[in-house]
Formats: C-alpha cells, structure tokens, sequence
C-alpha cells in the first residue's frame, strides 16, 4: 500500500467500503482515523457493529470508536453511539446518555435521530415522559423526511398526545407515510378507513391500503384483510 495522509486514505476507505470491499478498505480507514479522520473512526465501529470483513462482532470497540468518532464531531456516530446506549449493547444499557447523544445527533441534522429521540419522551426512558416534546421531534423527522415520523406523529394525532386529538390530520399523515412506502402508516391509514375516523368509511380503500402493507412487509396487516366485510 503507498504512504498516504488521512483525506486520501479517508476517501480511499470510504469508497471501497461504498462498494462492500471491506477487507480492502479495513487498513485506509484505520490509518485515517488513528490520523485523526473521525468519519473513518465511525466506519470502523461499523465493522465491528456488523462483523464486516471478518472482524469478529464486538459491540464494546464500537462504542469506543463511535465516541472517538462522535467527540470528534462525527454526527452519524453521534445517532450510532445513542442507539448502543439505548439498546445496552457493548456495556450497560443508559436511557439518559441515549437521550444526549440522540439529542446531539438531531440537533446536527439527523432526522432519524429525531425520530429515535421522540420515542424516548414519549416513553419516559431516560427523564421525564413529554408528549409535547414528542410531537415536537416527530414533527422535525417528518418534516425532514424520516416517513416512520410521520406514521409515529399522525398517531400522537389520533390519540391526542402532546395535541389536541384531530384525527382527520393523522389521517393526512399517514398518507404522506404510505406515500412515501411507510408500510406501518399504509396499515393504519387502512385502519382509519376502516373505522371511519377522520373522514368517510370506506371498506375497499381500507382492504387496499392493509393489502399494500402486508405485500410491503408489514405482516400486521395481513390479520386485517380476512375480518372486513
């Protein structure tokens, strides 16, 4: 391999790992990232998350990584790192240092985290229970393009949770969901439908919509399908 500075080994890393060559891009990555190249830091936590390239699963070398990874203004590791303390996996499980780091990752623009975050307010892990603050954060995911907000914001609709209940705007946001290919929002946009909730009853659409859920994935939705009239 010729000598190479971090930016080159970064790219070179990150290409290879782009096309699934992981055992290639394993020594451009670790040369970036022990140079300080925190992105290629975050990637080699990956290796260990998922066992790439032969390297045996370690799930506590990747919390060391991503929070290399994350201290060094990695936001993407930032969301991975809150997902390991979320999940206790690699050491003890932290809701509130889940929180702290799904916090810094949304606030750095990751949506998905926003969405990650929502769900512990929502749930109370981690502090206090706040379904304000959830709508809030489902909302943000949603408006950023994260589809799984959508589907999660149009329930805090229809349940009133953090919002007055307005079941015709859940009824909108799972269509934006089902839209998108959120087969979850197709289920309960289908469900709605169903019971008239929101807008007209209507039994075809919602055998339709809880058809394109259970073909999408969503095997919830095929128990729907035989109990309608």
């Amino acid at each position: 391999m010729p000598i190479i500075i971090a930016p080159q080994s970064s790219r070179a890393g990150r290409a290879l790992f782009d096309q699934k060559r992981y055992t290639e891009a394993r020594p451009y990555l670790e040369k970036a990232c022990n140079l300080g190249n925190f992105d290629s830091c975050g990637l080699l936590g990956d290796f260990y998350y998922y066992g790439y390239g032969g390297v045996d699963q370690d799930y506590k070398q990747t919390r060391l990584l991503d929070r290399e990874a994350c201290e060094g203004g990695s936001i993407e590791s930032c969301g991975n790192l809150g997902l390991l303390y979320e999940k206790g996996l690699g050491g003890a499980r932290d809701y509130a240092a889940a929180r702290a780091f799904y916090k810094k990752a949304c606030n750095g623009g990751s949506v998905a985290r926003c969405s990650a975050l929502s769900m512990l307010y929502l749930n109370g892990f981690g502090g206090g229970q706040d379904y304000g603050e959830a709508n809030a954060l489902f909302r943000k995911a949603c408006d950023g393009g994260f589809l799984l907000g959508c589907t999660a914001l149009g329930s805090l609709y229809q349940n009133g949770q953090g919002t007055l209940p307005d079941a015709r705007q859940a009824r909108t946001l799972y269509e934006q969901a089902c839209n998108g290919g959120e087969m979850v929002g197709c289920s309960w946009l289908g469900r709605l439908y169903e019971i008239g909730l929101g807008g007209p009853q209507d039994f075809g659409q919602a055998r339709a919509l809880f058809r394109k859920a259970c073909d999408g994935g969503f095997k919830e939705a095929c128990d729907e399908i035989p109990r309608l009239p």
